[in-house]
């Protein structure tokens, strides 16, 4: 249980979702065109709340609550509305009760003479304050993986792989305007130690003069050669701003059954991401 425990935190820390710039006032409800178009310099603050409960774990079930606290600039902006945006993990908490190891995290102050809290800070703590930009076109694909802004900075692989799955936190836009109902779908492979193929459907519910809100409802599949084997759905909605095609605001569940390292495990895992700009 002390080798699967870690290595999970740190998933589910990667588990770890932007049109032009007219005035609100002149944008039809009707139908939007939704693009990735955030301004140069322009900054946010990214807050994320990770609630998730495992059955299966060896020993008893267990029940994680995080949040993580992200800082997140936009860097340049080129003819074409490809973005460079840099990203950093400023804060993170973890919070676990189970009859083999409890664990009150805070990245501010570890207490490292509890064994779960300090294998679960020296997985993190490389990737804690490290600037790592990306490259995105204005539909959401991405044009360059993150790295460290300064190439200097050594991480592990598995640090890398955990930055790369946090890339599926954004949404991938269609061409064409969308009306209330129209619906398009999206899939996305996503590397790491635990590799799976996330495909998922957008539904348009509303369009108002300065947002969109989307439902959201997939599937989600363990590559094999990873460390577990397994599939799930997930549900959920966000809001995007219309001038930046920003999130706002987004709520998802996602359900898993898998096998990790022999053992049957059912994961319940439900993240409410809040983006605000600052």
């Amino acid at each position: 249980m002390k080798k699967i425990f870690p290595t999970l935190l740190l998933l589910l820390l990667g588990a770890i979702t932007f049109q032009s710039c007219t005035s609100s006032k002149k944008l039809s409800t009707t139908s939007a065109v939704l693009r990735l178009a955030p301004k140069k310099g322009s900054a946010y603050d990214m807050d994320m709340i990770i609630k998730t409960k495992i059955e299966g774990m060896p020993g008893a079930d267990m029940g994680i609550d995080m949040t993580t606290k992200s800082d997140f600039i936009v860097e340049s902006v080129d003819a074409k509305g490809n973005f460079v945006y840099s990203s950093k993990t400023i804060h993170v908490t973890t919070k676990m009760d189970n009859p083999m190891m409890n664990v009150d995290y805070d990245s501010d102050k570890p207490n490292l003479d509890n064994p779960g809290e300090a294998a679960f800070h020296e997985n993190i703590k490389g990737l804690l304050n490290i600037p790592f930009v990306s490259k995105l076109d204005k539909l959401g694909n991405v044009l360059e993986a993150p790295k460290p802004k300064n190439p200097d900075v050594k991480i592990t692989e598995q640090q890398l792989q955990t930055v790369n799955q946090s890339q599926n936190s954004f949404i991938n836009y269609p061409e064409k305007a969308v009306k209330v109902g129209d619906q398009w779908t999206h899939t996305q492979d996503i590397n790491g130690q635990m590799p799976m193929t996330v495909t998922t459907n957008y539904t348009v519910k509303s369009i108002t003069p300065t947002s969109v809100t989307l439902g959201l409802d997939g599937k989600i599949k363990l590559q094999e050669g990873g460390m577990g084997t397994g599939s799930g759905i997930l549900i959920g909605e966000t809001t995007v701003d219309r001038i930046t095609g920003m999130i706002q605001k987004q709520n998802l569940t996602q359900k898993i059954t898998m096998t990790v390292m022999g053992n049957d495990m059912k994961t319940s895992t439900n993240i409410d991401l809040v983006v605000t700009k600052k």
